[in-house]
């Protein structure tokens, strides 16, 4: 059994999002030039895996 502290532990570690957050939306927003400037934003890679049927 994981103690309370484990468990506010556990939590602090998985990403979580808002209640109604459009994560497509707010996710692929681009950074404005003052954010760039500051240094607050970060550089993110869209990974998507192409699945073909086999060939016969």
């Amino acid at each position: 059994m994981m103690t309370l502290r484990e468990r506010e532990d556990d939590k602090a570690n998985f990403p979580m999002f808002a209640p109604g957050m459009d994560d497509e939306k707010e996710l692929n927003q681009d950074a404005t030039k003052a954010e760039i400037a500051c240094g607050e934003y970060t550089k993110v890679y869209k990974l998507s895996f192409d699945e073909v049927e086999s060939s016969q």
